[in-house]
């Protein structure tokens, strides 16, 4: 009888001799896409061709290398292309090929997907002189180019800038309350670049009121991240200047930041972020389609294939932003509703991460009263699958907490034992045993566990591991189904 063990590792690169007809563009894809692979399912011999040929189907979904804009291949698609029910597939595979397998979930508690809910903090004043120029010429475009929305109420919101504001909080009480209902925490990415830049920043960290923004987030128990500027792209220094003011500002350490625009360069983007301290970016998706920019909607370690070597920084790949959905697509109302949520259930019913980016001056307008409807419907629906809904800084920790993990397997005549190594406390680490019935009287030694046995599958929840865990699991063998 096999008997495999699938461990979570940091960081897997198939080998540039495997790869001798591909462009360097294409090499990144694969590399990167096998990376994504081998951490979310774990490395096995019996996995590596097809998780080979699986990551080479990326090279027709590629992301362009140089180009800051990588989304322009893709537009006139609906959506980026998914390979989700490719990845399923390896994943069944891996079952298929060994009597039993043994994996770790992707999520604490065995929790069906994991949703990231992000802000990028660009503006907070509603009377600012940029903020108007761009509704003056959001008017204009209406009417000449056909830009979706409403010029009367675009026009009321002109004249509310100028005479009566709305305040600075509002945007921000709103959406904490519209997560609250849920028990939801988010990611607030502020915008850290020059001021009174044409693509700059429309507030500077000395204001009181993105202060008391902040304040407000914290409390609520969400993340501060770094919106990383326009003009400080891929500057490793300048990077590292807006993540310690920041830290000086709000007395938090940030972990995360995802860039202005989603400005993305392979690999100077992830290799200027990873010098300036940062553990995780969230840049990685499309302005103008909807949909996981790698293929995978899961975490992972870029490769970089310059210089064939891993990067530390972790990836949380973007799965839709709301102006894709209603600037690029110009989907309104319930249409925009359906559209969004069935991309996105999709991900979630592969056990995905669901990762969302909202911006913050789209609420409380009457004009983009859609905007705001189809997030909140969205959370709602979410709320019915039970997803692990956690800031960025939360799934960046475990994500690297998990991958951690060792494992080994011995197997004697008539049973199995598996020792685990935790370096790291882990909450929730769930292990899963496809057997095909095969195993019996499955039993755990070092720590407490919660056992859910179904035909062909045992699930492990150990609720508290302290760091340095060491535990075992053991089961007998039987000869037959």
């Amino acid at each position: 009888m096999e008997v495999s063990s699938i461990a979570s590792s940091n960081h897997t690169a198939i080998g540039m001799s495997a790869l001798p007809h591909l462009s360097p563009s294409d090499r990144m894809a694969v590399e990167n896409a096998a990376t994504a692979l081998a951490q979310a399912l774990g490395h096995s011999a019996a996995a590596r061709r097809e998780f080979l040929d699986l990551s080479r189907k990326l090279v027709f979904y590629r992301t362009a290398e140089f180009d800051e804009d990588g989304d322009r291949q893709y537009r006139g698609l609906r959506t980026a292309p998914d390979l989700h029910d490719d990845f399923s597939a390896l994943e069944n595979g891996c079952a298929a090929q060994s009597e039993t397998l043994l994996s770790l979930a992707r999520w604490p508690h065995g929790t069906p997907f994991a949703l990231f809910l992000s802000h990028d903090i660009d503006q907070i004043h509603d009377r600012e002189l940029f903020r108007i120029l761009a509704d003056i010429n959001h008017v204009r475009r209406r009417f000449w180019s056909g830009e979706t929305g409403n010029a009367p109420l675009a026009c009321r919101r002109i004249a509310r800038a100028v005479f009566k504001p709305k305040r600075a909080l509002l945007d921000f009480e709103t959406i904490l309350g519209i997560e609250k209902r849920h028990g939801f925490r988010s990611t607030f990415f502020l915008l850290h670049d020059r001021y009174w830049a044409r693509q700059g920043a429309r507030f500077s960290f000395a204001d009181k009121e993105i202060q008391e923004i902040g304040r407000l987030a914290l409390a609520a128990g969400c993340e501060l991240g770094v919106h990383g500027g326009y003009y400080r792209f891929n500057d490793a220094a300048k990077y590292r200047e807006s993540k310690e003011t920041l830290a000086t500002v709000f007395g938090v350490e940030p972990v995360g930041i995802r860039n202005h625009l989603l400005r993305f360069s392979y690999p100077e983007t992830w290799r200027a972020q990873q010098e300036a301290g940062f553990e995780y970016d969230a840049t990685y998706g499309f302005r103008s389609v909807p949909g996981p920019r790698a293929g995978l909607a899961l975490p992972f370690f870029p490769f970089d294939t310059r210089r064939e070597e891993p990067l530390t920084i972790l990836e949380l790949p973007l799965a839709v932003m709301d102006t894709s959905i209603f600037r690029y697509l110009r989907l309104q109302g319930e249409a925009a509703l359906e559209f969004t949520w069935q991309m996105l259930d999709r991900l979630a019913n592969r056990g995905a991460l669901v990762s969302l980016l909202w911006h913050n001056n789209f609420f409380n307008e009457p004009e983009y009263w859609d905007w705001q409807m189809v997030y909140e419907r969205l959370l709602e629906r979410f709320a019915a699958l039970r997803p692990w809904c956690v800031t960025g800084a939360e799934i960046n920790q475990w994500w690297r907490s998990r991958a951690k993990v060792s494992v080994s397997s011995e197997r004697r005549e008539d049973s199995v034992r598996w020792r685990f190594h935790s370096p790291d406390a882990l909450d929730g680490l769930t292990v899963r045993l496809r057997s095909k019935g095969r195993l019996r009287n499955l039993s755990a030694f070092g720590a407490a566990v919660t056992i859910h046995e179904s035909a062909d599958e045992f699930r492990v929840i150990f609720p508290k591991l302290p760091k340095c865990s060491q535990f075992e699991l053991s089961a007998d063998l039987s000869t037959s189904g």
